[in-house]
């Protein structure tokens, strides 16, 4: 009993030995490669600063903790290269995780590679033609002015302003109007559905900052566990939101001027068509 019992206390040092080991040297893989790092923290490396921060803040803190081209990071023991001067490098493949099938809201530009990156952006580089996004202005205008009209009544009222939570108001109009091509006013109704959406999808939180670490950090594992990069309610709502939005124009046949008119296009004709004529109307 006691040989087997000193055998398996022999075998535990050994693999904590050899862990040890692997992670130091794990740690040192940016040093051995002459790359400005931030100092790793055994065992996340630097992503608990994830799970404390949201994306956004975790970026600022990264880009201003070294003055390099590009800062190496550590996901756990997975190296993670943080690129401050775009001139540095060009590749398309980020290295970030995406699913089509178990969430579809993953597969979008920023996160595909290869093959599904380069056919998806051959297919939406119409959409952004200058005559395209012009054509969109009319939208972006109006939304201006609502955010116009309620700041001025608001000051004439000498009433305090949420400047953060306003503007996230009025670029919620902007995209609903511009993008999905629908009306709707969160300045008046914060409380409508398509802001409570994006509200959850920015919110700093333990859950959020958790799913953006493993979807940027740790692809593999979240391939592996099927990972869904939003809140349940969030793809609920703008599922639900895009399928009502599709079904009612195809019902209708109609012609909007915006960026979910092109979709629908791409995905009924498998193109955009470049030739569409957007016209601007204009105050006379």
């Amino acid at each position: 009993m006691e040989d087997t019992s000193s055998g398996g206390l022999y075998g535990i040092l050994v693999t904590l030995a050899l862990g040890y080991l692997y992670v130091k040297r794990a740690f040192t893989y940016w040093d051995r490669r002459n790359i400005k790092s931030l100092k790793p923290s055994f065992p996340l490396g630097n992503f608990g600063l994830m799970l404390k921060k949201s994306l956004g803040d975790f970026c600022d803190y990264v880009y201003q903790s070294i003055d390099a081209p590009m800062v190496g990071i550590y996901a756990m023991t997975r190296p993670v290269l943080f690129i401050r001067d775009p001139e540095s490098a060009y590749f398309h493949d980020r290295g970030i995780y995406s699913n089509a099938e178990a969430d579809p809201l993953s597969a979008h530009l920023v996160a595909l590679n290869g093959e599904s990156w380069k056919n998806l952006r051959n297919k939406l580089s119409p959409a952004f033609t200058t005559g395209k996004l012009r054509g969109m202005f009319e939208s972006i205008a109006e939304a201006n002015k609502n955010l116009e009209t309620f700041l001025f009544k608001e000051a004439q009222l000498g009433n305090e302003v949420d400047m953060f939570d306003l503007m996230g108001r009025h670029m919620t109009n902007v995209i609903a109007s511009a993008i999905l091509g629908f009306e709707v006013d969160c300045i008046a109704d914060p409380n409508a559905p398509i802001r409570e959406a994006g509200k959850r999808f920015f919110k700093p939180s333990g859950m959020n900052g958790f799913r953006l670490g493993m979807s940027f950090f740790l692809p593999t594992v979240s391939q592996w566990i099927r990972l869904k990069t939003t809140d349940a309610r969030y793809e609920e709502i703008m599922m639900t939101m895009v399928k009502q939005i599709v079904e009612e124009r195809e019902k209708t046949n109609s012609e909007n001027k915006d960026f979910m008119q092109m979709l629908i296009q791409l995905r009924n004709s498998g193109v955009i068509k470049e030739e569409d004529d957007w016209t601007i109307k204009t105050n006379t």
